[in-house]
């Protein structure tokens, strides 16, 4: 499912890459500067380029920042696979249903023979394709 994000930023990275937190991102939608003031500018989204991957970024379009001095920057986002369930890839579907069926087989919260953290490998399998890389 399709959902809308914000990150803000106090200043542009010293590199030439804002690293986009979530994935799939579909369309970068808006990019504005705040004053100190308060005063919300939007900045022309043609200034930027979305470049697909894991993970998905936004570089400048002419490789340089806009000037936004003392100011706040928020990028807009869209993320997701579509705007229906069945939009998203079947192995992540399916590793939901495993997953809750895990759950719901072990639902009593009294027995304590029972792991409670551990994810069946198979949806760790199932899902691995669709993470991205972490530290």
């Amino acid at each position: 499912m399709r959902q809308r994000w914000q990150l803000t930023l106090d200043a542009w990275p010293a590199t030439a890459t804002v690293v986009l937190p979530l994935h799939p991102v579909r369309t970068l939608d808006a990019v504005t500067v705040t004053e100190r003031s308060g005063a919300i500018h939007p900045v022309d989204i043609a200034l930027f380029r979305l470049l697909a991957g894991q993970p998905d970024r936004v570089v400048p379009a002419a490789g340089v920042w806009p000037s936004t001095a003392d100011m706040t920057i928020t990028v807009n986002f869209t993320v997701g696979y579509g705007p229906t369930p069945a939009d998203v890839p079947a192995p992540i579907r399916h590793a939901l249903l495993l997953l809750v069926a895990h759950w719901y087989e072990h639902r009593d919260p009294y027995d304590t023979t029972l792991p409670r953290a551990a994810i069946p490998a198979i949806v760790s399998e199932l899902l691995m394709p669709y993470r991205g890389p972490r530290l």
